[in-house]
């Protein structure tokens, strides 16, 4: 019982601390991953050694290798930040398995896969708020699709994941990422194209910011998405995944039985 609330509690600061550093940066030290993967290391194997733990050894080593493939897939992938996937893999190795006996049958197999669901559940705020933002422009007699060819599709993914800025105001804002990419072609004609996938980079900014100034796109609204803190919204998924295990693995299970 002492064991699994130093790990319960190893998971919740190595989040806590994570979720600062993501709040204010969007980027979060590696010393708070591999902090965080030691105590797990230390509690887990000394749960091993004395019996202390409801996983063995194999269970803990699977739950590891699944969680990393499948933290470092959704990086590539474009859906998760580096800390994002460090955090998710520094989680398995803490808390593979639910710590309490009465969330066996509320959690998915692997611990992690439950806050990740938990997280994933808790962060559809952001997009509701966003698809808010976006309808009451509709409503108000607004083409916030001007300029734009777009199918319906992407419309609708859209209005969930992005909203119109001033130009001038994204440099302020570094917590924004340009969903709006620019070419300008040999006639002069600038070409505006949505990407819906895209990462935090400096660089990109930058540039996208150079050519807005050199085409006079400054005054101009472009299509942005806020760069989501998603290591916050791991931290209420673990208490969550802690409290009530996770939905989706509840369903799952309750129809098997």
């Amino acid at each position: 019982m002492i064991l699994s609330a130093l790990l319960i509690a190893a998971g919740l600061l190595t989040l806590f601390f994570g979720s600062i550093e993501d709040l204010k940066k969007r980027e979060v030290g590696d010393w708070i991953w591999l902090a965080g993967s030691a105590f797990g290391l230390i509690l887990n194997f000394t749960g091993f050694i004395t019996n202390q733990v409801m996983w063995g050894l194999k269970h803990y080593m699977l739950v590891f290798l699944v969680t990393s493939l499948m933290g470092t897939a959704i990086f590539y992938l474009g859906f998760f930040g580096g800390a994002d996937a460090k955090a998710l893999i520094t989680l398995s190795l803490q808390l593979p398995y639910p710590p309490f006996s009465f969330l066996e049958m509320r959690s998915s197999l692997f611990f992690p896969l439950s806050v990740f669901i938990d997280s994933l559940l808790a962060s559809l705020v952001i997009p509701v708020y966003i698809f808010t933002l976006n309808i009451s422009r509709i409503l108000r007699g607004e083409d916030i699709f001007e300029g734009q060819s777009l199918s319906k599709a992407k419309k609708l993914a859209l209005i969930f994941i992005g909203y119109k800025l001033n130009a001038s105001k994204l440099k302020a804002k570094k917590h924004v990422l340009p969903l709006e990419t620019f070419e300008v072609t040999d006639e002069g004609v600038v070409k505006r194209k949505i990407k819906l996938l895209t990462r935090l980079n400096s660089g990109g900014r930058n540039e996208l910011l150079s050519k807005l100034t050199l085409n006079n796109h400054l005054k101009k609204e472009i299509w942005v998405t806020p760069g989501l803190p998603f290591i916050f919204f791991m931290l209420i998924g673990l208490v969550l995944a802690l409290i009530i295990g996770d939905p989706f693995s509840t369903l799952l299970l309750s129809r098997i039985r």
